[in-house]
């Protein structure tokens, strides 16, 4: 998935599910955008078909990848701190902000 076709999947991806991790429900941001993710691995016999993909963030891919993930349960405490450690102090607070502000609009 290159190129045009990969912006149109996620495109229509976002059309079908809103901008939200599929894993851990929390919207992408541009630290961390969306990534596309097979539900059914291609390795076990799954396709590129819309049905078959779904938006989710990088860490919690890895973190499904490894068997690490339940689902409806943000990414574990070792994650996080790692991203944070990777972000400025603006950016995160940046981060917390967007995050209280979309929860008083809820």
């Amino acid at each position: 998935m290159k190129g045009v076709n990969r912006e149109r999947t996620i495109a229509e991806l976002i059309k079908r599910d809103g901008y939200r991790c599929r894993l851990c429900h929390l919207e992408f941001s541009e630290l961390t955008p969306p990534e596309i993710d097979h539900r059914i691995p291609k390795s076990k016999g799954g396709d590129d078909d819309l049905e078959n993909l779904q938006l989710v963030h990088s860490v919690c891919n890895r973190k499904k990848g490894t068997g690490e993930f339940r689902e409806r349960k943000l990414p574990g405490k070792s994650a996080l701190l790692k991203f944070i450690k990777k972000t400025s102090r603006e950016q995160f607070e940046q981060i917390m902000e967007d995050k209280l502000q979309s929860k008083k609009l809820n």
